[in-house]
């Protein structure tokens, strides 16, 4: 079992102001969750073959810009806060 990170959106700041939280799937959940919809999106889309459940957790995985758990010391993508901090250095 594969577990994965992403930051989902609050409605509302949480008690340190923050608009985002980080929430833990497990690669199950993605499929239990997401395969239906996404499968039936491949297929209008025409590409039936390349339906698969590893392809599922991939395409969910760029969608939500999640990242995968696997020492507990990988690095999630920027904040919002880094990016304004850092973003222009990055883009030169």
């Amino acid at each position: 079992m594969r577990v994965f990170r992403f930051n989902q959106q609050l409605e509302a700041p949480d008690v340190n102001g923050s608009l985002n939280e980080v929430v833990e799937i497990t690669d199950e959940q993605v499929i239990l969750e997401y395969f239906d919809y996404w499968s039936k999106r491949m297929i209008l889309a025409g590409c039936v073959n390349h339906i698969s459940l590893e392809a599922c957790i991939e395409d969910w995985i760029v969608v939500n810009w999640a990242w995968e758990v696997t020492d507990g010391r990988v690095k999630p993508p920027m904040s919002q806060k880094e990016y304004e901090k850092y973003g222009q250095d990055l883009r030169d």
